[in-house]
């Protein structure tokens, strides 16, 4: 049954088919991009790298140009989109180094030699050695000024042969070089100017910051020295970039494989899915130490400064683009052991009730986080994504979708499912391409990486101190203008993946 069923568009087929699909009619690029970005989660890249070297194989013995060019120009796009995950040395059973050879002689082509850059040849030159070392000898050398004029190939067999030097774009290949592989860059975003509210209420507890040059890479004014920080001395503004230059760091190193079959969630969780777990365990902490830092406060003026302080923090990492931050202090000031404390709310200026409240809309559960969605699709990066929304459309999709259509031993795979992966790894992909361009601050990076915070049983204690006599949270001031209990507790935020669904 090695078809391919259409209504509408591809639906399913061996994986073979699928491949023709995607090579060789001219697929658009975003179908190709989001199948490269999930297919290792169907087939290995062992198995792909072999459907491509046999269809460049027939391509060549049948002289057929165009579709030499289409082969090699879809594994010029693997390669783009795989660079940082070592993509060569994941193909690790090619019996043959012929199709490196025609790739390399395909990369020489390009007239924009500024695109071939060392660490690419590197990659190209170390997979190509370790897939011929049983086959034969290939030799790769280049300039140290990378001028690929210079660029030689030798070989003691195979389909190309000879040593000549490739000078010239040849017949058999795309004569135009292909975009730049997209790289991981770190951007310093212009100045903006932020305009603050002024507090309803007299006698403010609080000094608001400037938050000017929130977006920029300038050097904070304040000096903070080494294990001797507090909460109290941190600029609301330096806390945000210091929080979100940690969670971007770990958000860029996850590997789209930890996605694959729900594997944060198994036993092996930590070592198969090992930055979505550390994300996971950060959002956590953070949220704990939210609340600690709140309940900890023995005088309600102190309080209230400190719920303030963290409602700015918020508003901060929204700015930034960092919503896994901004989630994360919504979570701890969404948690019984802080909604409970009706005269601290009471006494929080509505400026900043009303700011909070601003927050959990957005971040809001409800239709599927309609509201975050649709702010994100016009939010430009750099982005700290909520890891949370991530992990709920994969589970979705791995639950509600199978991996083949009818019996598995035929082989036909559902490309749907493939897709609707690919759409949210792509994403997650573009999203990791771009950091954060903001000083690094040893010692505020050094507090927020030993955060302390209670365990629930405690802040319930300390929270009973502070507010003996509190209510429920429904009669908080939070509470009367926005549905905030809907979005995720501090309770429901346990060390488990699970808690960020």
């Amino acid at each position: 049954m090695d078809e391919v069923k259409k209504e509408k568009g591809i639906k399913c087929g061996t994986m073979p088919v699928l491949m023709d699909y995607l090579v060789d009619h001219n697929t658009d690029a975003n179908t190709v991009d989001c199948f490269l970005a999930a297919f290792t989660a169907f087939t290995t890249a062992d198995e792909i790298w072999s459907i491509l070297e046999n269809k460049y194989r027939h391509y060549r013995s049948n002289n057929i140009p165009p579709g030499k060019a289409k082969v090699l120009g879809f594994l010029w796009e693997w390669i783009n989109q795989d660079l940082h995950r070592d993509f060569l040395a994941r193909v690790k059973k090619s019996s043959s180094v012929f199709l490196y050879d025609e790739l390399l002689r395909f990369i020489a082509s390009f007239e924009d030699k500024e695109t071939i850059n060392k660490w690419k040849l590197h990659i190209l030159k170390s997979a190509a050695a370790r897939a011929s070392r049983k086959e034969r000898k290939v030799r790769l050398r280049t300039s140290d000024n990378l001028d690929m004029n210079n660029l030689s190939l030798s070989s003691n067999s195979g389909p190309i042969g000879g040593s000549a030097p490739i000078r010239r774009p040849t017949p058999n290949v795309l004569s135009a070089p292909l975009p730049a592989p997209p790289k991981r860059i770190t951007m310093t975003l212009s100045t903006t100017t932020y305009n603050p509210i002024s507090p309803t209420s007299s006698g403010s507890l609080l000094t608001e910051p400037s938050m000017s040059n929130i977006f920029g890479a300038v050097a904070s004014e304040k000096v903070y020295e080494m294990n001797k920080v507090t909460f109290a001395d941190i600029e609301p503004a330096d806390a945000a970039k210091q929080l979100t230059l940690l969670e971007s760091g770990i958000f860029q190193k996850i590997n789209h494989t930890e996605f694959h079959h729900l594997n944060w969630k198994k036993e092996d969780g930590k070592k198969i899915s090992p930055h979505i777990l550390n994300l996971v365990d950060r959002f956590n902490t953070v949220s704990y130490w939210v609340s600690t830092e709140i309940v900890i406060q023995s005088e309600l003026k102190e309080r209230v400064n400190v719920l303030r302080k963290f409602i700015i923090i918020a508003e901060h990492l929204r700015d930034l683009g960092n919503y896994n931050g901004v989630m994360e202090i919504i979570a701890g000031l969404n948690s019984f052991v802080i909604t409970r404390l009706q005269s601290t709310w009471a006494q929080t200026p509505q400026r900043y009730v009303t700011s909070f409240n601003d927050l959990n809309q957005l971040m809001e559960s409800r239709s599927n986080y309609r509201d975050y969605r649709l702010h994100m699709r016009d939010r430009k990066l750099p982005v700290v994504p909520y890891l949370g929304v991530i992990l709920r459309d994969v589970l979705f999709i791995e639950e509600g979708n199978k991996n083949y259509v009818g019996d598995s031993k035929e082989g036909i795979f559902n490309f749907e499912k493939i897709q609707l992966l690919g759409e949210v790894l792509s994403n997650v992909r573009r999203q990791q391409e771009v950091g954060y361009g903001f000083e690094t601050i040893p010692a505020l990076q050094n507090y927020f990486k030993t955060l302390i915070s209670f365990p629930e049983e405690v802040l319930y204690k300390q929270s009973l101190m502070c507010e003996p006599n509190a209510a429920s949270s429904g009669n908080s001031p939070a509470a009367s203008s926005s549905e905030f209990n809907q979005s995720p507790s501090l309770s429901e935020s346990q060390s488990t993946a699970s808690s960020m669904l």
